[in-house]
Protein backbone atom coordinates (compact mmCIF):
# COMPACT_ATOMS: atom_id res chain seq x y z
CA UNK A 1 0.00 0.00 0.00
CA UNK A 2 1.40 3.97 -0.85
CA UNK A 3 2.14 5.88 1.84
CA UNK A 4 -0.18 8.44 2.46
CA UNK A 5 0.55 11.94 0.80
CA UNK A 6 2.56 14.32 3.73
CA UNK A 7 5.21 15.51 5.04
CA UNK A 8 6.28 12.50 6.33
CA UNK A 9 4.51 10.18 3.64
CA UNK A 10 4.29 10.65 -0.22
CA UNK A 11 5.48 13.98 -0.52
CA UNK A 12 5.09 14.14 -4.14
CA UNK A 13 2.08 16.10 -4.36
CA UNK A 14 2.97 18.87 -1.52
CA UNK A 15 3.82 22.17 -2.59
CA UNK A 16 7.53 23.03 -2.52
CA UNK A 17 9.81 26.35 -2.26
CA UNK A 18 11.05 27.82 -5.40
CA UNK A 19 14.59 27.97 -4.53
CA UNK A 20 15.46 24.84 -2.51
CA UNK A 21 12.73 22.64 -3.37
CA UNK A 22 11.67 21.57 0.00
CA UNK A 23 8.26 20.43 0.89
CA UNK A 24 5.56 21.63 2.73
CA UNK A 25 1.81 20.72 4.00
CA UNK A 26 -0.46 24.21 3.78
CA UNK A 27 -3.45 23.91 5.67
CA UNK A 28 -6.93 24.50 3.52
CA UNK A 29 -9.38 25.49 6.24
CA UNK A 30 -6.44 28.26 7.31
CA UNK A 31 -6.39 30.00 4.20
CA UNK A 32 -7.65 33.81 4.50
CA UNK A 33 -8.09 36.91 2.04
CA UNK A 34 -7.98 40.76 3.85
CA UNK A 35 -8.90 42.87 0.93
CA UNK A 36 -8.43 46.15 2.81
CA UNK A 37 -7.47 49.59 0.49
CA UNK A 38 -3.46 49.92 0.78
CA UNK A 39 -3.00 46.56 2.54
CA UNK A 40 -4.41 43.28 0.80
CA UNK A 41 -2.94 40.24 1.78
CA UNK A 42 -3.19 36.50 2.19
CA UNK A 43 -2.24 34.51 5.25
CA UNK A 44 -2.19 30.73 5.50
CA UNK A 45 -1.00 28.35 8.09
CA UNK A 46 1.92 25.84 6.66
CA UNK A 47 3.59 22.89 8.14
CA UNK A 48 7.80 21.88 7.76
CA UNK A 49 9.98 19.61 8.85
CA UNK A 50 12.21 21.00 11.71
CA UNK A 51 15.42 19.83 9.98
CA UNK A 52 14.41 22.17 7.33
CA UNK A 53 12.85 24.98 8.55
CA UNK A 54 16.13 27.94 8.72
CA UNK A 55 16.28 27.87 5.14
CA UNK A 56 12.25 27.13 4.47
CA UNK A 57 11.73 30.67 6.40
CA UNK A 58 14.91 31.90 3.97
CA UNK A 59 13.28 30.44 0.51
CA UNK A 60 9.63 31.88 1.64
CA UNK A 61 10.59 35.29 2.47
CA UNK A 62 13.49 35.22 -0.17
CA UNK A 63 17.22 36.71 0.42
CA UNK A 64 19.94 39.50 -0.47
CA UNK A 65 23.54 39.15 -1.06
CA UNK A 66 26.34 40.69 -3.41
CA UNK A 67 28.52 39.34 -5.16
CA UNK A 68 31.89 40.24 -7.81
CA UNK A 69 34.99 41.99 -6.81
CA UNK A 70 35.34 45.46 -4.48
CA UNK A 71 34.40 48.44 -6.84
CA UNK A 72 32.28 46.23 -9.29
CA UNK A 73 29.46 44.34 -6.55
CA UNK A 74 26.04 43.80 -8.02
CA UNK A 75 23.48 43.16 -5.72
CA UNK A 76 21.58 39.83 -5.67
CA UNK A 77 18.12 38.94 -4.70
CA UNK A 78 16.72 35.54 -4.24
CA UNK A 79 13.16 36.69 -4.34
CA UNK A 80 10.35 36.13 -1.96
CA UNK A 81 7.39 32.79 -2.39
CA UNK A 82 4.41 34.40 -4.88
CA UNK A 83 0.79 33.38 -3.41
CA UNK A 84 -0.10 31.37 -6.57
CA UNK A 85 -3.75 32.33 -6.68
CA UNK A 86 -2.52 36.19 -6.72
CA UNK A 87 0.69 36.09 -7.87
CA UNK A 88 1.16 40.19 -7.44
CA UNK A 89 1.19 39.15 -3.54
CA UNK A 90 4.78 38.19 -2.08
CA UNK A 91 5.59 36.37 0.89
CA UNK A 92 6.69 38.74 4.05
CA UNK A 93 5.85 37.41 7.09
CA UNK A 94 6.85 33.86 8.46
CA UNK A 95 5.55 33.42 12.13
CA UNK A 96 6.30 29.96 14.08
CA UNK A 97 3.22 29.82 16.67
CA UNK A 98 3.33 25.65 16.72
CA UNK A 99 5.71 22.72 16.77
CA UNK A 100 5.49 19.44 17.70
CA UNK A 101 6.16 15.33 17.10
CA UNK A 102 9.51 12.97 18.62
CA UNK A 103 12.23 14.27 16.99
CA UNK A 104 13.16 10.47 16.52
CA UNK A 105 10.33 10.38 13.59
CA UNK A 106 13.14 12.27 11.42
CA UNK A 107 17.00 10.96 11.12
CA UNK A 108 18.14 14.03 10.00
CA UNK A 109 17.64 15.67 13.41
CA UNK A 110 19.30 12.69 14.68
CA UNK A 111 23.03 12.45 12.54
CA UNK A 112 23.75 15.94 11.88
CA UNK A 113 25.46 17.89 13.79
CA UNK A 114 24.48 21.41 13.24
CA UNK A 115 22.08 23.81 15.03
CA UNK A 116 19.70 21.04 15.63
CA UNK A 117 22.40 18.73 17.36
CA UNK A 118 23.23 21.55 19.59
CA UNK A 119 19.77 22.00 20.63
CA UNK A 120 19.24 18.43 21.49
CA UNK A 121 19.61 17.87 25.21
CA UNK A 122 21.11 14.81 25.09
CA UNK A 123 24.35 16.38 23.78
CA UNK A 124 24.26 19.00 26.71
CA UNK A 125 24.44 21.90 24.84
CA UNK A 126 21.64 24.20 25.22
CA UNK A 127 19.30 22.12 26.23
CA UNK A 128 16.31 23.32 24.26
CA UNK A 129 13.73 21.17 23.00
CA UNK A 130 13.61 19.77 19.84
CA UNK A 131 10.66 18.69 17.78
CA UNK A 132 9.68 17.03 14.34
CA UNK A 133 8.19 19.53 12.90
CA UNK A 134 6.47 23.15 12.86
CA UNK A 135 4.31 25.25 11.94
CA UNK A 136 3.91 28.80 10.88
CA UNK A 137 1.54 31.65 9.93
CA UNK A 138 2.77 33.02 6.36
CA UNK A 139 1.48 36.15 5.12
CA UNK A 140 1.49 37.08 1.26
CA UNK A 141 1.18 40.68 0.69
CA UNK A 142 0.83 43.55 -2.34
CA UNK A 143 3.87 45.57 -2.14
CA UNK A 144 4.20 48.53 -3.00
CA UNK A 145 7.51 48.22 -5.36
CA UNK A 146 8.04 46.31 -7.92
CA UNK A 147 10.07 42.50 -7.61
CA UNK A 148 12.10 41.35 -10.28
CA UNK A 149 14.56 38.49 -10.70
CA UNK A 150 18.05 39.04 -11.06
CA UNK A 151 17.74 38.09 -14.82
CA UNK A 152 14.85 40.41 -15.72
CA UNK A 153 16.61 43.37 -13.93
CA UNK A 154 20.08 42.47 -16.33
CA UNK A 155 17.83 42.64 -19.08
CA UNK A 156 16.85 46.23 -18.35
CA UNK A 157 20.20 47.09 -17.35
CA UNK A 158 21.74 45.99 -20.85
CA UNK A 159 19.05 48.19 -21.97
CA UNK A 160 20.16 51.29 -19.56
CA UNK A 161 17.66 51.42 -17.47
CA UNK A 162 19.53 51.36 -13.99
CA UNK A 163 19.30 47.60 -12.64
CA UNK A 164 18.26 48.35 -8.58
CA UNK A 165 15.69 51.78 -9.70
CA UNK A 166 13.76 48.91 -10.94
CA UNK A 167 12.90 46.59 -8.00
CA UNK A 168 12.22 47.29 -4.11
CA UNK A 169 12.25 50.94 -4.57
CA UNK A 170 9.10 53.07 -3.43
CA UNK A 171 8.68 56.01 -5.04
CA UNK A 172 7.27 58.92 -2.95
CA UNK A 173 6.66 62.66 -3.94
CA UNK A 174 4.55 65.54 -2.82
CA UNK A 175 4.45 67.97 -5.83
CA UNK A 176 3.24 71.91 -4.44
CA UNK A 177 3.17 75.22 -6.76
CA UNK A 178 5.81 77.81 -5.22
CA UNK A 179 5.56 81.56 -6.33
CA UNK A 180 9.74 82.25 -7.54
CA UNK A 181 10.03 86.26 -8.07
CA UNK A 182 11.84 88.23 -10.72
CA UNK A 183 13.48 90.97 -10.77
CA UNK A 184 12.19 94.54 -12.56
CA UNK A 185 8.75 93.52 -12.27
CA UNK A 186 5.84 94.87 -10.82
CA UNK A 187 2.01 93.80 -10.71
CA UNK A 188 -0.51 96.39 -12.26
CA UNK A 189 -3.49 98.11 -11.66
CA UNK A 190 -6.70 97.36 -14.67
CA UNK A 191 -6.97 99.13 -16.07
CA UNK A 192 -5.10 102.24 -14.98
CA UNK A 193 -1.85 100.65 -14.85
CA UNK A 194 -0.55 101.90 -11.69
CA UNK A 195 1.97 100.19 -10.44
CA UNK A 196 1.42 98.28 -6.93
CA UNK A 197 4.15 97.58 -4.52
CA UNK A 198 4.03 93.72 -5.14
CA UNK A 199 7.57 92.08 -6.84
CA UNK A 200 6.17 90.10 -9.57
CA UNK A 201 6.58 86.48 -9.40
CA UNK A 202 5.96 83.27 -11.56
CA UNK A 203 4.06 80.09 -9.80
CA UNK A 204 6.54 77.11 -10.43
CA UNK A 205 6.18 73.11 -9.72
CA UNK A 206 8.40 71.85 -7.19
CA UNK A 207 8.11 68.45 -4.92
CA UNK A 208 9.94 67.07 -2.20
CA UNK A 209 11.07 63.46 -3.34
CA UNK A 210 11.43 60.28 -1.71
CA UNK A 211 13.24 56.82 -2.97
CA UNK A 212 12.86 54.07 -0.18
CA UNK A 213 15.10 51.46 -1.40
CA UNK A 214 14.38 48.04 0.39
CA UNK A 215 16.24 45.52 2.17
CA UNK A 216 20.06 46.56 1.24
CA UNK A 217 22.89 45.19 2.97
CA UNK A 218 24.75 47.36 5.29
CA UNK A 219 28.20 46.46 4.49
CA UNK A 220 27.34 46.82 0.49
CA UNK A 221 25.60 51.10 1.18
CA UNK A 222 27.06 53.40 -1.60
CA UNK A 223 27.95 55.28 0.92
CA UNK A 224 30.72 57.13 -0.90
CA UNK A 225 27.49 58.75 -3.49
CA UNK A 226 25.57 58.98 -0.75
CA UNK A 227 27.77 61.49 1.32
CA UNK A 228 30.10 63.18 -1.36
CA UNK A 229 26.87 63.75 -3.70
CA UNK A 230 24.70 65.64 -1.45
CA UNK A 231 23.82 69.15 -2.86
CA UNK A 232 24.36 68.69 -6.53
CA UNK A 233 21.68 68.25 -9.23
CA UNK A 234 21.63 65.16 -11.94
CA UNK A 235 23.49 65.85 -14.81
CA UNK A 236 21.48 63.39 -16.72
CA UNK A 237 17.94 62.08 -17.15
CA UNK A 238 17.22 60.15 -13.93
CA UNK A 239 14.83 57.04 -13.22
CA UNK A 240 13.98 56.66 -16.58
CA UNK A 241 12.41 53.32 -16.16
CA UNK A 242 9.04 51.57 -16.33
CA UNK A 243 6.78 53.30 -13.35
CA UNK A 244 9.80 56.06 -13.05
CA UNK A 245 9.61 59.93 -12.64
CA UNK A 246 11.50 60.21 -15.63
CA UNK A 247 13.32 63.26 -14.20
CA UNK A 248 15.14 65.35 -16.82
CA UNK A 249 18.73 66.41 -16.12
CA UNK A 250 19.41 69.83 -14.01
CA UNK A 251 15.87 69.09 -12.03
CA UNK A 252 16.26 66.94 -8.98
CA UNK A 253 18.87 68.46 -6.61
CA UNK A 254 19.99 65.51 -4.01
CA UNK A 255 19.60 66.18 -0.31
CA UNK A 256 20.44 63.53 1.76
CA UNK A 257 19.60 60.13 3.10
CA UNK A 258 18.57 58.28 5.97
CA UNK A 259 20.02 54.67 6.73
CA UNK A 260 18.68 54.73 10.55
CA UNK A 261 15.99 51.99 9.98
CA UNK A 262 18.16 48.38 10.21
CA UNK A 263 17.19 44.88 10.76
CA UNK A 264 18.86 41.65 10.65
CA UNK A 265 17.13 39.87 7.96
CA UNK A 266 16.31 35.55 8.08
CA UNK A 267 19.59 35.04 6.69
CA UNK A 268 21.51 36.57 8.93
CA UNK A 269 22.13 40.11 6.52
CA UNK A 270 22.03 42.91 8.20
CA UNK A 271 20.04 45.09 6.05
CA UNK A 272 18.72 49.02 5.54
CA UNK A 273 14.96 48.77 5.96
CA UNK A 274 14.41 50.71 3.86
CA UNK A 275 17.23 53.13 2.74
CA UNK A 276 15.49 56.57 2.34
CA UNK A 277 17.38 58.67 -0.38
CA UNK A 278 15.86 62.28 -0.54
CA UNK A 279 15.73 64.97 -3.33
CA UNK A 280 13.91 68.48 -4.13
CA UNK A 281 12.60 68.83 -7.76
CA UNK A 282 12.09 72.20 -9.59
CA UNK A 283 9.76 72.43 -12.62
CA UNK A 284 10.61 75.20 -14.16
CA UNK A 285 9.13 75.89 -18.01
CA UNK A 286 10.34 78.12 -20.38
CA UNK A 287 8.12 79.38 -22.86
CA UNK A 288 8.45 76.00 -25.64
CA UNK A 289 7.72 74.39 -22.26
CA UNK A 290 10.89 72.83 -21.82
CA UNK A 291 11.06 71.56 -18.41
CA UNK A 292 14.72 73.42 -16.73
CA UNK A 293 16.06 72.85 -13.91
CA UNK A 294 17.49 74.48 -10.52
CA UNK A 295 20.69 76.96 -12.54
CA UNK A 296 17.86 78.67 -14.07
CA UNK A 297 16.33 81.81 -13.01
CA UNK A 298 13.83 83.91 -14.16
CA UNK A 299 14.72 87.45 -16.13
CA UNK A 300 12.87 90.58 -16.09
CA UNK A 301 10.34 88.85 -18.58
CA UNK A 302 9.41 85.90 -16.24
CA UNK A 303 11.78 83.49 -18.66
CA UNK A 304 14.12 80.91 -17.28
CA UNK A 305 17.52 81.73 -18.21
CA UNK A 306 20.82 79.40 -17.41
CA UNK A 307 22.96 81.58 -14.47
CA UNK A 308 26.49 81.40 -13.49
CA UNK A 309 29.06 83.57 -11.50
CA UNK A 310 30.36 85.84 -14.56
CA UNK A 311 27.63 84.68 -17.39
CA UNK A 312 29.85 82.30 -18.36
CA UNK A 313 29.21 78.47 -19.04
CA UNK A 314 32.88 78.06 -18.39
CA UNK A 315 32.27 78.66 -14.54
CA UNK A 316 30.23 77.37 -11.52
CA UNK A 317 27.13 77.50 -11.26
CA UNK A 318 24.38 78.66 -8.30
CA UNK A 319 24.20 74.27 -7.99
CA UNK A 320 27.28 71.79 -8.89
CA UNK A 321 26.09 69.17 -11.61
CA UNK A 322 26.75 65.83 -10.41
CA UNK A 323 27.92 62.76 -12.48
CA UNK A 324 24.12 60.93 -12.78
CA UNK A 325 22.39 60.10 -9.86
CA UNK A 326 22.16 56.34 -10.17
CA UNK A 327 25.47 56.24 -7.82
CA UNK A 328 23.13 56.69 -5.36
CA UNK A 329 21.83 52.57 -5.88
CA UNK A 330 24.93 51.07 -7.20
CA UNK A 331 26.42 49.09 -4.09
CA UNK A 332 30.14 49.58 -2.91
CA UNK A 333 31.93 47.27 -0.94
Amino acid sequence: MAAPYGLFGNETELPRTTRSNLPYEVESLTYREQWIEGANQTTVVCRVKTFDSPVWVRDMVGRVYTTGAAGSRVLRRDLPERNPFYPEQWCTRVEQFDQGGDPTGDPNLLVQTGTWADADPTTGASGWPVTLWARYRCTFTGMPFKLLTDDAVDDLDALGYEAELNRYVERRRVVVAREQQFPGGNFRIIPTGEKVQQTGFKVVPMADVEYRWWRVPVDSLPLTALNGLIGTINSAAFDTGEGGYNFPAGTLLYTGFDDNEKMFDPDGVWCCMPLVVRFRWKGLRDSGGVVRGWNYFLNNKAQPVQVSLDGTTATAKPYEESADHVKLFRCEP
